[in-house]
């Protein structure tokens, strides 16, 4: 990864980062697309409380699992409607959902080897490179961000999908804006 757009004091963020990373590496397909979506999901939950009025009871019941943003597909079209995330990441963060709620929900997809996981990684790969883009400021992707299409499997594309979008959310965690005065 591009580490080095982390600060020193970004610390605890690259270790949390580094562990993901390596645990969805080391995991089985079901569990390996669980944790990722988890952890885009916990940072993407972040970057929507950063933007909101920080009162806890209110943020408490907005987040809660039955409150109105406590699905990830809240999460995701709320973040989009903020700004924090573009409509290109958006249909990717959409589709790392789908992927996840087809593992979690679907005993007989064992793995990225099933034809519906791998149409769905397939969305991933465009967007996931614009991305990369985005990030670097050049058009120069890091050939370890890089995936060619004819190279990548479903698992390596999901995976890289979900490490840049993953660093995406550690990197940028201090450009979500804080919420603005109260106008009455």
């Amino acid at each position: 990864m591009i580490w080095s757009i982390l600060s020193p004091e970004d610390g605890d963020e690259r270790e949390e980062l580094d562990r993901a990373l390596h645990d969805i590496d080391a995991s089985p397909d079901r569990a390996a697309a669980i944790v990722a979506a988890a952890f885009i999901e916990r940072h993407l939950e972040l970057a929507l409380k950063a933007r909101l009025v920080q009162d806890d009871t209110y943020l408490k019941d907005m987040f809660r699992s039955s409150g109105p943003l406590g699905s990830f597909s809240s999460k995701i079209r709320m973040a989009y409607l903020l700004g924090i995330c573009s409509k290109e990441t958006t249909r990717d963060l959409e589709t790392i959902k789908n992927i996840r709620n087809a593992f979690a929900h679907d005993v007989l997809i064992a793995g990225f080897d099933n034809q519906r996981i791998n149409d769905l990684t397939e969305n991933l790969e465009n967007a996931t490179v614009n991305l990369v883009i985005r990030i670097v400021g050049h058009d120069d992707v890091p050939p370890q961000m890089a995936f060619p299409k004819e190279a990548s499997t479903s698992r390596e594309r999901f995976i890289r999908a979900s490490q840049i979008l993953m660093f995406q959310f550690v990197t940028n965690k201090k450009r979500h804006r804080k919420p603005r005065e109260s106008l009455f």
